[in-house]
């Protein structure tokens, strides 16, 4: 039964059978070719004849290549759209996105799939194994990620890293079950120490050799041998969970007919509808099929996360990659692995962080966590500041993904807690910040090996806001500063009128709302504690700023004046990076556009990153590749002002 339920439809095994009839004797010269090596391999001599006719299909194969570099010269770009940027534009009639409707992310329901999956990966005998499958070009890049995941030290210790790829070995060979290829994957989990059993999760990155018809014969075939994959990956593995699927690089400057343009980027099509298959109950829920990292650029032309390829990216033949394809290709795959929901909970061994107490007022602890690599140079610092309206949230808030890219970017990371509103109200807030901020200056050189010359203040929301008031409330003045979607005016009608969005949500009642609040002082709050319940009644009554600095701004304007960061920015205001979303429905893009107005006002160094149609939190998805670019955007404005001592990891984009 579970053999039949990988059977395509008669509609789609019609078109496979067709593509297998036209493509037979190539796929009998590709296999010849194949197992006489697998021959070798084991010892076995090869008969004179097979040698001769292994002989005359080189000599083919390279008049093949010939020809088809006379009519079609290496090309800088062909003018296609990668199927990231297309989305739901179309290419001859099949839309774009990675998934179903255009979209670069998996619709909600296959995506809780994918996390389900995940969570359910873990060691098998000591071991989690990743292993790679696929041909030359897989290889080659995958040994670079070998290395690169080696040294990680966010790496899972007991994920088993498995290069099961082999150069000559495209999908039309690896999907047969006799093949060779299967033999030299099972030797190298044996070489690994590892076993069938525990393989868990794959990177299946593929391609067919010596496509030439047009769209989309060729990537219906490949298809089909995609499908022939994965039932031999789902018979072989019986504890394989996912499988992460990639197309191929750009092919233009192809000088052969081994894999070339436009084929190498029509094949991402056979990916999307492998894939879209699973969305549709057409193929077995396991194991669950996703995009990995989607690898395919139109040459130079940089793609919307900013990855393109030039021809020093290849070798001589255009197709394998150079030592900086490789590299490029490996820092996706790692970067992915990094910040996929599906793959982070078995891929990533958390940060643990150092939890110190700063300071202690009354009977409240308010509490710091400092994170830092191991190594005892002395490096450069971020004081974060956590949001949720001075009225909820806490240090351990932080994006863990951010954070290890931080981490890995040289610097070590002080997250602190603040006591919370209503029960405190704003200048106690302040003055948290002045001592947390006092307090890490004094243990910044000697316990954390910080320099106290070179600390950025970097919050988010009300952090934000903290963060903007950072540049002229603490002394010294940080370094720099960086504001995701904060405020610079808390006295607006924006927070003082009631919110129409707020509103047009169920009304909290007062009692409801002071029910949650008003008890003994906290300095941070769990998920669970309905604290944003009173949050939402303020928004809906336009009562955040009475609530949180006990001021009314219709009746004493003035008042505000020292709480409000565009009203204090003088030339010594330090430089500043700003991001917001202009579909922002809890702080208005216009507080960032405001505040960038008067640091330009002051001829203060800075710049406003806008996210087109990102909503409030828009960095917690770093899988979308303008969040991620804009991310890139942020370590690189910290690394011009506080110099880390030593890049630890490199990072690429995280698009797929």
């Amino acid at each position: 039964m579970i053999r039949k339920a990988w059977i395509i439809g008669s509609a789609g095994l019609l078109l496979f059978a067709a593509a297998l009839t036209a493509q037979s004797a190539r796929e009998a010269e590709i296999r010849l070719a194949v197992e006489s090596r697998h021959q070798v391999r084991r010892g076995e001599k090869l008969s004179p004849e097979t040698t001769a006719r292994l002989e005359r299909l080189q000599q083919e194969r390279r008049q093949r290549s010939e020809e088809f570099v006379k009519a079609n010269p290496p090309r800088d770009s062909l003018g296609l759209t990668p199927l990231l940027d297309l989305g739901k534009g179309t290419y001859q009639g099949e839309e774009g996105g990675l998934y179903p409707g255009g979209l670069f992310l998996p619709p909600a329901a296959h995506l809780k799939a994918g996390v389900d999956a995940g969570r359910r990966i873990a060691p098998i005998d000591g071991k989690i194994v990743l292993l790679s499958i696929g041909m030359s070009n897989t290889t080659q890049s995958f040994q670079v990620f070998l290395e690169q995941a080696a040294k990680d030290p966010f790496r899972n210790p007991p994920v088993t890293i498995v290069d099961g790829a082999l150069g000559g070995h495209s999908a039309e060979v690896t999907a047969d079950p006799q093949s060779g290829y299967w033999e030299v994957v099972d030797d190298r989990l044996r070489q690994a120490e590892a076993t069938r059993q525990q393989v868990q999760a794959v990177w299946m990155k593929q391609a067919f050799q010596e496509p030439s018809r047009p769209f989309p014969t060729e990537a219906r075939a490949f298809y089909g041998y995609l499908h022939q994959n994965l039932r031999l990956l789902r018979d072989r593995f019986e504890n394989l969970q996912i499988v992460y699927l990639s197309s191929r690089t750009y092919g233009g400057y192809a000088r052969s007919s081994l894999n070339p343009e436009p084929h190498a980027y029509e094949s991402g099509f056979a990916v999307k509808w492998l894939i879209a298959d699973q969305i549709a109950g057409k193929l077995p829920a396991r194991p669950w099929l996703a995009w990995g990292p989607y690898l395919w650029a139109d040459g130079v032309k940089p793609r919307v996360d900013g990855l393109a390829y030039a021809g020093q990216d290849f070798t001589e033949d255009g197709t394998h990659p150079s030592a900086s394809g490789r590299e490029k290709v490996a820092r996706q795959l790692l970067s992915f692995l990094k910040t996929d929901p599906t793959a982070r909970p078995w891929f990533v061994k958390p940060a643990a962080p150092k939890t110190f107490t700063y300071k202690t007022a009354g009977e409240c602890q308010i509490r710091a966590d400092v994170y830092r690599l191991p190594g005892d140079e002395v490096r450069p610092g971020i004081f974060w500041i956590h949001g949720g309206a001075l009225i909820m949230g806490s240090r351990t808030g932080i994006n863990p993904v951010q954070l290890e890219r931080y981490l890995a970017a040289g610097y070590v990371v002080v997250s602190i807690d603040y006591r919370l509103a209503p029960e405190v109200k704003l200048p106690a807030i302040l003055d948290d910040l002045r001592d947390a901020w006092a307090w890490t200056g004094a243990k910044a050189a000697t316990e954390f090996r910080i320099d106290p010359s070179r600390i950025a203040v970097v919050g988010h929301s009300a952090g934000g806001y903290l963060t903007l008031m950072s540049g002229f409330a603490l002394q010294p003045r940080p370094r720099a500063l960086v504001s995701f979607y904060g405020y610079g005016d808390i006295a607006g009608d924006w927070y003082s009128r009631p919110d129409p969005f707020y509103s047009k949500m169920p009304a909290v009642p007062k009692e409801e709302a002071y029910r949650v609040v008003g008890g003994r002082v906290v300095s941070e709050s769990a998920g669970g504690d309905q604290r944003g319940r009173f949050y939402l009644y303020s928004r809906q009554n336009g009562l955040w700023p009475l609530a949180v600095a006990g001021l009314d701004p219709h009746q004493n304007p003035k008042a505000f004046d020292p709480f409000c960061p565009e009203r204090n920015v003088t030339g010594q205001y330090p430089p500043a990076l700003l991001l917001h979303g202009d579909n922002d429905t809890d702080v208005p893009y216009e507080q960032s556009v405001r505040m960038a107005r008067e640091l330009e006002r002051r001829g203060v160094e800075h710049q406003l990153i806008t996210i087109p149609g990102g909503p409030h939190g828009f960095d917690r998805n770093l899988r979308d590749p303008v969040v991620a670019a804009s991310f890139d955007q942020v370590l690189e404005f910290l690394g011009r002002r506080l110099s880390p001592t030593r890049p630890l990891e490199p990072q690429a984009p995280a698009g797929s």
